[in-house]
């Protein structure tokens, strides 16, 4: 696993972690940003990778030019190679340039982080990519800063009932994509 593009393009990311966490393949996450880079600008970007496994997608994010990213995750072992990630990114990143990054790794549970942050409508981009056993959760939608972009990420299975709940939560501007990918499926949508 491999940061694709941006400042850290190459870096290896460790992704030793429980058997439950299912890393975003790295062809995956490279289309994932692919249909990001024509809807938004990383650089300056406020970053929360939900459900962080290993963190490639926040970090992929701060490659590109994000310069913060929170990271939500509840497995402790998960949270020690995301901090082992961010430091070998950030590394990398400020080895060439004096860039002003915040990064943190949260160990908890997201529902509760999500609720207590609500509040804020902080964040431009977040990406939520659940265990797909998880029930859908669209109340993640409420972090994002107006116009800020959900990217949700289930099994594909469960995309049709996604993008249903997804789409009927109030703050829900556009479903701007719904896509199969491999066993995943991805929706990027826009919030008012």
């Amino acid at each position: 696993m491999r940061i694709v593009a941006g400042r850290a393009k190459g870096i290896t990311l460790s992704h030793d972690v429980a058997d439950k966490t299912r890393p975003t393949s790295d062809r995956v996450r490279e289309s994932i940003f692919n249909m990001l880079e024509a809807r938004i600008d990383f650089d300056g970007c406020t970053v929360a990778d939900l459900y962080a496994g290993t963190g490639a997608l926040g970090l992929e994010a701060l490659s590109r030019g994000a310069n913060a990213v929170t990271f939500v995750e509840r497995d402790k072992k998960a949270c020690e190679i995301i901090t082992k990630n961010i430091d070998r990114v950030v590394n990398h990143i400020q080895q060439d340039e004096k860039t002003k990054m915040t990064t943190s790794c949260v160990q908890g549970d997201v529902k509760r982080f999500v609720s207590t942050r609500a509040q804020e409508q902080s964040c431009d981009l977040v990406f939520c990519d659940p265990p797909y056993d998880n029930d859908i959760d669209a109340s993640v939608i409420n972090i994002l800063v107006p116009q800020g972009l959900l990217v949700y990420e289930t099994d594909k299975r469960k995309l049709a009932e996604a993008e249903k709940d997804l789409s009927t939560h109030d703050r829900c501007d556009e479903i701007l994509i719904s896509r199969e990918m491999g066993s995943a499926g991805v929706i990027i949508l826009r919030v008012k």
